[in-house]
């Protein structure tokens, strides 16, 4: 994306037009229609890309209403448990049913040192779960578990895809406590360092930069991959090359440990 954003704005610079103008000084106009329509390729041959971007547009526009009053529909006070027992009874039920067919449950139903769940299996599980008759999202199934699981139930003002994993994982009876994914990936983490600093290792400022930088991807995303090594902020550092240089030949194993021992 931020290639694509690049390019719109190199075409729309008058100064690239003009540059592009001097090179076919007989044809302006066709110059400058070049240049905006090789900027515009890659989002104009990659229709699931534009859908993409409209998906979360609307997920994320906001309709501000300043002209129609407000009027109380519901004053609730009273948690609906019926309903919500309702819901948690019909998401066990939907695990079961799709656990061979969405590589996301497949993985989470699998035993413990298995390959672990990406990010994009879960966007696929999330995706699933939130089309009709359903319509849900972690946020609806974690206030179901919340009003019928009392003291079992981490409350969190807002959800995010990872949260399936602790979802999945306290349905099936692997976790005692629902917490968020987040939440237990920090916990986690400061076992591990624990466990280094006890083993005799002493990391270095910058060495920490990359470890907790590391446990922050694998908490927003269940994992992190030497490709994620190639974004922001890591090539800020080196990227790949950089984790090398400041974590030497134990990178991999850094990598490996965090991947395994924060997602189990």
């Amino acid at each position: 994306m931020r290639s694509i954003v690049q390019g719109l704005v190199h075409a729309v610079d008058p100064d690239e037009q003009a540059t592009a103008i001097a090179a076919r000084p007989d044809d302006p106009a066709g110059a400058v229609q070049d240049l905006l329509d090789a900027a515009l390729e890659p989002l104009a041959s990659r229709p699931e890309l534009r859908e993409r971007i409209k998906e979360l547009r609307r997920q994320h526009d906001q309709l501000i209403d300043d002209v129609t009053p407000d009027v109380l529909i519901d004053a609730g006070g009273v948690v609906d448990t019926a309903k919500a027992r309702s819901v948690v009874t019909s998401w066990k039920a939907y695990l079961e049913e799709h656990r061979s067919e969405i590589t996301a449950l497949e993985l989470l139903y699998s035993q413990p040192g298995d390959k672990s769940v990406t990010f994009t299996e879960l966007r696929e599980l999330a995706d699933r779960i939130k089309r009709p008759p359903h319509n849900w999202t972690p946020d609806l199934i974690w206030a179901a578990y919340e009003a019928i699981e009392v003291g079992k139930v981490t409350h969190a003002d807002r959800h995010t895809v990872t949260d399936l994993v602790s979802l999945v994982r306290f349905t099936l009876g692997a976790d005692d406590r629902l917490e968020p994914f987040a939440t237990k990936v920090t916990e986690r983490y400061r076992a591990w360092l624990t466990q280094q600093e006890q083993a005799g290792a002493a990391f270095t400022e910058r060495q920490r930069w990359w470890l907790d930088r590391m446990a922050d991807v694998i908490a927003a995303s269940a994992g992190i991959t030497e490709d994620d090594l190639d974004n922001v902020p890591f090539t800020e550092h080196g990227g790949v090359d950089g984790l090398i240089r400041d974590l030497g030949d134990k990178a991999a194993v850094y990598l490996a440990d965090l991947n395994r021992e924060l997602t189990a």
